[in-house]
């Protein structure tokens, strides 16, 4: 009970107590209490914000991004800076709250967003709001931050009229072994790059304080393209240790300032950024660059990276009883498949070429050259996926382009649901005595 409710309970003695009772209040008032006070909160923002698909939970689409700090709170209790304590005082149960309000630039009317905690021991107590990209929402917003006893606002800086959307990376990969993954990515062609922003999630540290499992947030300089884990593992949780227990994924996001520069990257600078989500697994691979899909569309995994021909693309999806490949719209023909040799018996193989239906019996370990113009999607079906903790599928390809296609699994069960995350991986080799990386079996 603070200083307050003692003076409501004090102002009207029950007459019953007469005496005993004013001195019993006069005392409480008297005694020591904490004085409650307004949150503290820093670096408020407004940012475009472009957000793709992934299997963590977040909405994909564009958007503009609202937020803000809570650095403490004063409570009962006294000020502090826990997680915790601050997410609790803020909520509605306990009278407080988180908004953010601004007017329509064109109709003038009043535009109101809840605002959520989004923290976690990596970022602080993160406090965001979202609203569709739209020209009037640009203008400036009040960020207001209440714990039931004082409210704190702050104002960001509005967005300039005529600022777009930033595109996504591309090429994300992983190379390396068990708790040492390196990461790579490449810009998209023709993009301003300020910096980059790298986090990763994992869903076992799930918790009140980390809703999403946020365990590292690092930024990183423009020229920077490729790190690896080891690099920043001081800035992970103590005690932490990223092994194949849990899901995890990576997030990279392309990073456009405000004021053109790449030495202040905090997010009251940041002006407009894009996220890519890739899961990933802590599977050895080696010396072998493994490409991780980026995005999710109706159960497939959706790749984007470059390839050449005369180059061999293996693929390593979950574990199925058959899957689908198709290129993306303009990507070049599949010129040829090599299916793993760790299954003795031969898989079906079919696919449609110049009107005709083709079903054929493949052996593993050896490459089918698809007709003349290779082929724009097959199938292949027959697998014993209790062979397969991985299943690597050789790819080549017609010509030179980008590959956006997709490798949907075919599961016992009837239609194919969305698969479980970090198990579809790319793997790129030189097409020269590279076959063979990363054989594993059920009980390896």
């Amino acid at each position: 009970m603070d200083s307050r409710s003692l003076f409501r309970g004090c102002r009207r003695p029950h007459a019953a107590f007469g005496v005993l009772s004013t001195l019993l209040c006069s005392a409480a008032l008297l005694a020591p209490q904490s004085v409650r006070a307004a949150p503290t909160v820093s670096s408020p923002f407004e940012q475009l914000y472009n957000l793709g698909t992934n299997t963590i939970g977040f909405n994909p689409g564009q958007y503009i991004r609202l937020g803000a700090t809570v650095t403490s709170v004063t409570g009962p209790n006294g000020t502090s800076n826990n997680l915790d304590v601050i997410r609790t005082e803020l909520l509605p149960a306990n009278g407080g709250f988180a908004q953010a309000s601004t007017t329509n630039l064109v109709t003038g009317n009043p535009v109101l967003r809840t605002m959520n905690y989004a923290g976690s021991p990596a970022i602080g107590a993160l406090y965001t709001a979202f609203a569709a990209d739209n020209p009037a929402l640009r203008g400036p917003w009040t960020l207001s931050f209440s714990d039931g006893s004082g409210t704190t606002s702050r104002t960001t800086q509005a967005i300039p009229q005529g600022a777009t959307q930033t595109p996504f990376v591309q090429s994300v990969a992983v190379t390396g072994a068990g708790n040492n993954p390196t990461f790579s990515w490449a810009p998209p062609p023709g993009t301003t790059v300020n910096g980059y922003r790298i986090n990763i999630y994992d869903q076992g540290q799930i918790s009140p304080t980390s809703p999403n499992g946020l365990v590292l947030s690092q930024n990183f300089a423009p020229n920077v393209t490729s790190l690896s884990l080891s690099s920043f593992a001081n800035q992970l949780p103590a005690g932490y240790n990223i092994d194949g227990s849990s899901k995890k994924t990576i997030e990279i996001n392309l990073l456009q300032t405000r004021d053109g520069g790449s030495s202040n990257l905090s997010n009251p600078n940041v002006l407009a950024l894009s996220r890519v989500f890739a899961d990933f697994t802590t599977t050895n691979t080696g010396n072998v660059q493994v490409y991780l899909p980026t995005a999710y569309v109706n159960g497939a995994k959706v790749f984007d990276f470059a390839v050449q021909p005369g180059v061999t693309y293996h693929i390593d999806p979950i574990p199925a009883t058959g899957y689908v490949y198709e290129i993306g719209a303009g990507d070049p023909n599949f010129a040829s498949v090599t299916l793993p040799d760790e299954q003795s018996d031969p898989y079906q193989l079919s696919f449609m070429w110049g009107g005709l239906s083709f079903l054929e019996t493949v052996l593993g370990g050896v490459e089918y050259f698809f007709p003349a113009g290779g082929v724009s999607q097959f199938t292949v079906t027959g697998i014993d996926s209790s062979l397969f903790t991985a299943f690597i599928t050789g790819l080549s390809f017609t010509g030179a382009g980008q590959f956006t296609g997709t490798q949907t699994p075919i599961l016992p069960d009837g239609p194919t649901p969305v698969p479980e995350p970090g198990m579809l991986w790319l793997l790129v080799l030189a097409s020269l005595g590279l076959w063979g990386v990363s054989r594993r079996t059920a009980g390896a």
